[in-house]
């Protein structure tokens, strides 16, 4: 973990969850061409907990899941 932290700069857990979160903003927008919902994006990056994830995703983007599958809807 020391090794890890020298040279990521992060815990390991906090670049999993780094992880997840960008491969979850990166599906939500483009759910609504393929139909998928929060729920759906969520179980599928392994979330197992949603109103962490929420949180989470808020204070890693600014905005919470619902609001980026909004936005990409209108674009």
């Amino acid at each position: 973990e020391y090794a890890f932290r020298t040279t990521f700069a992060v815990t390991p857990l906090e670049f999993i969850r780094a992880l997840r979160l960008n491969e979850a903003r990166r599906l939500l927008v483009t759910a609504r061409a393929n139909g998928l919902s929060v729920t759906t994006i969520a179980m599928d990056v392994g979330v197992t907990h949603l109103g962490r994830f929420a949180a989470n995703y808020r204070l890693f983007f600014g905005e919470s899941p619902y609001e980026t599958l909004q936005r990409a809807g209108r674009s």
